[in-house]
C-alpha cells in the first residue's frame, strides 16, 4: 500500500491530509504532529472567532519574493472553493464586510470540523511525535523520530508552520527539515507584529486607540502605508495598520536601513481644515472673552479633535503650555501643532518577537516549488505548504486562505500521482 505522510497538524496539514484521503481512498495517510493537539493556532485566529478566508482575495493582500507563485496557486483554489469545502464538511460560513467566519463565530468549530473529517477519512494521526531527521532516496522518504520510531512514505508533505506564535506549536523546525532536504530558506522574520519605537513619552500615551494613518519609510524613502485603528503602547505602536506594514519595517531593519513611522492622528481632516477650525475657535473666543479669565485654552480646543492623552502629548512636544489662552496662539505655533498631529515621526528600532507575531515573512524559497501542486522542483514527491513557504498575507483571513489553498493543492497532487502509479 502506498503511503502519504504529512508533517504538521495545523490548518494546511489537516487540509492536505483530508484532501489526499478524498482523492485517494487506497493510500494510507499518516499525519504527524509534535504537539498534543491538532489545530492549536486555528483556535486563536480572528480573536477566537476564526476569520478563515476573505471574499476579497487579491494578490496585493499577499507578500512574497515571488508573488506570481501565490497568484497562480490561488487561481486554482480560492475563497469559493474554501466555502464549498467547509460546507461539504458540515460548516456553514457567514460574511462580515468580506471577512468569512463560521456561523458559530467560534474558532473551535473550525478545528472540530477538520478533526472530525480526519476521523471520517481514517487518517492515522500521530501526536507528540517530534521529527529528528528526514532522508529521501529513490522517491521514498524515511522519517526518523526522537523516540526512535520511523515512518516510511511514498509522498511527504511538510506543513510544519513558521516560527510565529510558538506557543501554538510553530517552532520553526520545518525550516531545518527543508534545508536538510536541500532547499533554500529565505530568512524568517516576524510579521503582523507590533513595532518598537524610540522615545521616552510612550508610557504617557499608552492605551490610546484612534483612527490613524501610518507611513513606513526606510532610509527616508517611502515604503508603505496603512490606515486603521492605531494602538499606542509603552514600547511603541500596535494595531491592525501597524501589523499590515510591520513586515516591511522589520525586513528593512534586518537589512540595516534606518526605519521610521510617520503617524497622522487625524487622517480624515486636512491640515487646512484643522487650521481653519482652530482659527475659528480663536476668533470666537477672542470676540467674547478677550482678556478675561474665561478664555478657552489650546488644550480645550484640541480636545474637540483628539484623545485627551494625545492632546497633552502634542502640546508637550510643541513646548506649548496646555493652559495657554487659545486667542494668544501664534500662526507659527498652530503650524507646529498641525505638523505634530498630521505627521508625527518616530524611529522604529525593532519589533516584538516571534512570540507576539501572528505570522512570519520569509520561508522556503517558492522558486523551488511548483505553484500548481506545491511539489518540490528538486525532490519528486516532496511538498511544502502553509506558512513554511515564503508567503504571508495581511490580516483578514488571507493567511488561512493560503493554508487551505496550498494544503489542498499538495494533497490532491500527492494522492492523484499515487493513483496513477497504482493504475499502471
Amino acid at each position: 500500500m502506498s503511503v502519504i505522510i504529512i508533517i504538521g497538524g495545523g490548518a494546511s496539514g489537516m487540509m492536505a491530509a483530508i484532501t489526499a484521503a478524498q482523492f485517494n481512498k487506497k493510500s494510507k495517510i499518516i499525519l504527524i504532529e509534535h504537539g498534543d493537539r491538532l489545530g492549536k493556532k486555528i483556535l486563536v485566529t480572528g480573536n477566537g472567532k476564526c476569520n478563515l478566508t476573505n471574499r476579497n482575495i487579491v494578490i496585493s493582500c499577499y507578500r512574497s519574493d515571488n508573488l506570481r507563485f501565490v497568484e497562480d496557486a490561488l487561481a486554482l483554489f480560492g475563497t469559493a472553493d474554501t466555502e464549498q469545502f467547509f460546507e461539504n464538511s458540515g460548516l456553514l460560513l457567514k460574511e462580515k464586510n468580506g471577512y468569512m467566519y463560521p456561523y458559530s463565530e467560534q474558532a473551535a468549530t473550525v478545528s472540530d470540523v477538520l478533526r472530525a473529517e480526519l476521523v471520517r477519512c481514517k487518517i492515522d494521526v500521530q501526536l507528540n511525535t517530534r521529527i529528528n531527521r528526514i532522508s529521501a532516496k529513490d522517491n521514498h522518504f524515511e522519517i526518523c523520530c526522537e523516540d526512535n520510531k520511523k515512518f516510511f512514505g511514498d509522498k511527504l508533505i511538510l506543513a510544519t508552520g513558521s516560527k510565529a506564535s510558538p506557543k501554538t506549536g510553530s517552532d520553526g523546525s520545518g525550516y531545518e527539515l527543508a534545508k536538510m532536504l536541500g532547499h533554500k530558506v529565505i530568512k524568517p522574520l516576524p510579521a503582523l507584529v507590533q513595532l518598537v519605537c524610540e522615545g521616552n513619552f510612550w508610557k504617557g500615551i499608552s492605551g490610546v486607540r484612534c483612527d490613524a494613518n501610518v507611513v513606513i519609510k526606510a532610509d527616508d524613502k517611502f515604503v508603505c502605508e496603512e490606515r486603521g485603528e492605531l494602538q499606542l503602547t509603552e514600547y511603541g505602536i500596535s494595531g491592525i495598520p501597524v501589523f499590515q506594514v510591520s513586515r516591511f519595517a522589520v525586513r528593512a531593519l534586518d537589512e540595516g536601513q534606518k526605519v521610521s513611522a510617520n503617524v497622522d492622528f487625524l487622517p480624515s481632516l486636512s491640515e487646512e481644515k484643522i487650521f481653519k477650525f482652530i482659527k475659528k475657535q480663536m476668533s470666537a473666543d477672542k470676540d467674547v472673552n478677550a482678556g478675561s479669565s474665561n478664555n478657552k485654552t489650546i488644550e480645550e480646543c484640541l480636545n474637540g479633535l483628539l484623545n485627551k492623552k494625545i492632546t497633552v502629548f502634542i502640546l508637550k512636544e510643541a513646548k506649548i503650555s496646555s493652559g495657554k489662552a487659545l486667542y494668544a496662539l501664534s500662526d507659527k505655533e498652530i503650524k507646529l501643532i498641525l505638523k505634530l498631529i498630521k505627521s508625527f515621526e518616530v524611529t522604529v528600532t525593532g519589533s516584538k518577537s516571534f512570540d507576539m507575531a501572528q505570522v512570519c515573512s520569509g520561508g522556503v524559497d517558492t522558486t523551488q516549488v511548483d505553484s500548481r501542486t506545491m511539489q518540490s522542483k528538486k525532490i519528486k514527491g516532496l511538498y511544502f505548504v502553509g506558512e513554511l513557504l515564503d508567503v504571508d498575507g495581511i490580516c483578514g483571513g488571507y493567511n488561512l486562505q493560503w493554508a487551505w489553498t496550498s494544503g489542498y493543492l499538495a494533497g490532491k497532487d500527492a494522492a492523484g500521482s499515487l493513483m496513477q502509479v497504482d493504475e499502471i
